[in-house]
């Protein structure tokens, strides 16, 4: 199945108030596909859906699907009313990881994964490409605040993706570029172990690393082990530990962060200054730019400064005395 078989379908996606799944589904609307969607509850993306002009049903019951012909489910739905009919009348239904595969199939796809910092890698990635001239169409796992909403979508030919690998859907993605960020004891409901979830991760870099840049974080002790790969395709970056691209923290305020940053030990960009705090940011801004510069793009700290971050994600509320408030979502 290609993307361009959907055109002419009735497309059904159950969970669609998801922050992943909202966003595909507006993809949807945009390519001119007629999409539906159900969910269990409102929440505050049904209101950007319907704004897009999206049915969504709130209530999962088996008449959601009557007349369509294609169903694809949110990785967290197990079984509800709606696929158990798709199943009975042999409806194709596919998982989320499904249709992203066929919306990246054919793009120049950057994807960024890891267990901490996706979502705000990925938007502000998206963000950086837009000033580069590249224009790309964004799907992230967040709000990001520059949009207004979880995906910026474009006509060109590139795609930036926040993939994740709590239920497989990464290890079906065949990108251009990957970003793997940090590798964290999680999902073990669906790996079993850590041990499993490591060996998937390691197996799916070292294949793909064979036709696509692989960017890792050697300040991780798992993804580091990777660096040691011949495969020219695998690029390092890290603060502390031996890399390619390497930074080096200048000044850490509430206000802003500064760093040096370097390319093979000689230092490509002096005084970067970015509005997210905190080292891991910085970290995650480094892995940016080794994508950057590796692509023979130039970013300036006055595009850096005018992004605008992501909704929950070290949101700075205010400020009391010396006490300063964050809103975060804090979920790991």
């Amino acid at each position: 199945m290609k993307f361009s078989d959907l055109i002419t379908k009735k497309v059904h996606i159950i969970g669609i108030n998801g922050i992943g799944m909202s966003a595909l589904g507006i993809y949807l609307k945009k390519n001119n596909i007629d999409v539906s969607g159900s969910d269990i509850a409102k929440n505050s993306n049904t209101k950007i859906l319907n704004q897009h002009n999206i049915k969504v049903t709130i209530g999962h019951k088996s008449s959601n699907i009557k007349n369509k012909d294609i169903i694809f489910y949110s990785s967290a739905i197990k079984d509800n009313p709606e696929l158990t009919e798709a199943k009975k009348n042999k409806i194709p239904h596919f998982s989320r990881s499904k249709l992203l595969q066929l919306i990246c199939k054919d793009k120049f796809t950057i994807v960024i994964s890891g267990s901490h910092g996706k979502t705000s890698t990925t938007s502000l990635l998206g963000h950086l490409l837009i000033a580069s001239g590249l224009n790309p169409t964004i799907i992230s796992g967040g709000i990001m605040n520059n949009f207004g909403q979880n995906i910026y979508l474009t006509d060109s030919n590139y795609v930036v993706v926040e993939a994740d690998e709590s239920d497989g859907t990464l290890f079906k993605l065949n990108p251009n570029y990957l970003i793997y960020l940090n590798v964290d004891q999680e999902h073990l409901d669906f790996y079993k172990t850590y041990e499993a979830l490591k060996n998937k991760i390691k197996k799916y870099i070292l294949k793909i690393s064979k036709k696509s840049r692989v960017f890792i974080n050697t300040d991780d002790h798992f993804l580091s082990t990777l660096s040691t790969s011949s495969c020219k395709n695998i690029i390092t970056f890290s603060g502390k530990s031996k890399s390619t691209y390497k930074y080096k923290i200048k000044n850490l305020s509430e206000t802003k962060s500064i760093f040096d940053f370097y390319f093979k030990n000689k230092k490509i960009k002096k005084d970067v200054n970015s509005p997210l705090l905190g080292e891991h940011n910085v970290q995650n801004l480094a892995a940016i730019l080794s994508v950057l510069h590796d692509l023979n793009l130039n970013t300036n700290n006055n595009a850096i400064m005018k992004y605008k971050g992501t909704m929950r994600r070290m949101n700075k509320l205010g400020k009391l005395g010396k006490v300063i408030f964050f809103d975060d979502y804090a979920h790991h």
